[in-house]
């Protein structure tokens, strides 16, 4: 398959992690995030070297929390990331542009919004993202740097600055090409397959969470954010991230709009949902628009358990970019029995790629 053709013009994005920051952690029972919210500016992300994400810990004595999220403007983390301006910020999180000090290279530091109290999911939230990403390193996955404690208690984590637009910005622009799609599609099942083969589900897959880079040659890449609510169903992950559980027994974690059926109703789940969530990235992505929407939260669960599936070709997609391989591929990612979908992120890569193949030269 060639690599993807380059996107459109650059620009920072590190907004989109603040925004959607508290997006995954309310149960979506209680009206969790209304999928048809308004996107974010963009999004932050981040690439570590190699390794274990470094801890560090002020020495001094934490100071009381700022009254705001800008007054944190012009303050040095570690005596090393010097915060030099407020990017973007959500419901609990807030993304500055961090210069360090002694080298100039451009960061992007997520923290804690000062509204919010330091303390239960939250640390625990930012303490696993943290963790895992000294085990995903891939060049589609956005790794953690390092993480630690501001001087007023918040916790942090330093990322790399994607120059990029988020896909969320992208779509919202208008439907995306199949020559461009697909091979966005593939590049996040590469970095999806990659999280699964360390026993880790995402659960969070959404175009806010894939932001859209430039990698070697200077051709489109994919960097998937946000390992926050990652499910653990491997042992090498347990060891290494803890198997604490982040939420309440019953509660439904993620984005409403891209949720597969079994992570909707509670039920066990595994790589496969990431795969449904994938599904439905590329639906919007080809269609202009989400396959199940509706104005609330609960509404859109219902029609992922058991509303019929809307087709390309029904769905306004240019019917001459409708290949069978292009339905089919679509279809079966959004079957709601996981039993009949892609077993694995390699299986929809070869459907995906076998659909570009049969796009018009």
């Amino acid at each position: 398959m060639p690599p993807p053709p380059p996107g459109a013009g650059t620009r920072d994005n590190a907004a989109e992690e603040a925004r959607k920051s508290g997006e995954a952690d309310t149960p979506a029972a209680d009206g969790a995030q209304d999928a048809g919210t308004p996107r974010g500016a963009g999004g932050g992300s981040a690439r570590a070297g190699g390794g274990e994400p470094t801890s560090a810990s002020s020495g001094s004595a934490a100071r009381k929390r700022p009254v705001d999220d800008e007054s944190r403007i012009g303050e040095i983390v570690e005596g090393q990331f010097e915060l030099r301006r407020l990017i973007g910020r959500g419901a609990m999180g807030a993304v500055y542009e961090a210069v360090h000090a002694r080298t100039g290279a451009r960061y992007a530091l997520k923290a804690l919004s000062a509204k919010m109290d330091s303390a239960g999911d939250l640390e625990a939230r930012f303490e696993r993202e943290a963790k895992a990403s000294g085990l995903l390193q891939h060049p589609n996955i956005v790794a953690v740097q390092a993480y630690g404690r501001l001087d007023d208690g918040s916790p942090y984590l330093v990322m790399e600055l994607v120059d990029g637009p988020s896909l969320g910005d992208v779509i919202d622009e208008g439907p995306v090409a199949p020559p461009r799609a697909l091979p966005i599609a593939r590049q996040t099942l590469s970095g999806v397959g990659h999280a699964h083969s360390l026993g880790m589900v995402h659960r969070d897959l959404k175009p806010d969470n894939l932001m859209l880079g430039r990698g070697p040659g200077g051709f489109e890449q994919v960097k998937i954010l946000d390992f926050g609510i990652v499910k653990l169903i491997g042992e090498l992950a347990a060891a290494e991230i803890g198997d604490e559980t982040l939420t309440q027994t019953g509660a439904v974690f993620g984005t409403p709009a891209y949720m597969s059926p079994e992570q909707a109703l509670s039920r066990g789940l595994d790589g496969r949902a990431d795969l449904y969530a994938i599904g439905c990235i590329l639906f919007e992505m080809l269609a202009g628009h989400r396959p199940f929407d509706g104005p609330d939260a609960m509404s859109i669960l219902r029609k992922h358990v058991s509303g019929k599936r809307p087709t390309l070709a029904g769905s306004g997609v240019d019917p001459a970019a409708c290949t069978d391989a292009l339905e089919t591929l679509v279809a079966r990612a959004l079957v709601k029995d996981p039993d009949a979908r892609f077993a694995s992120a390699q299986e929809m890569i070869a459907a995906v790629d076998a659909a570009f193949e049969s796009l018009s030269p």
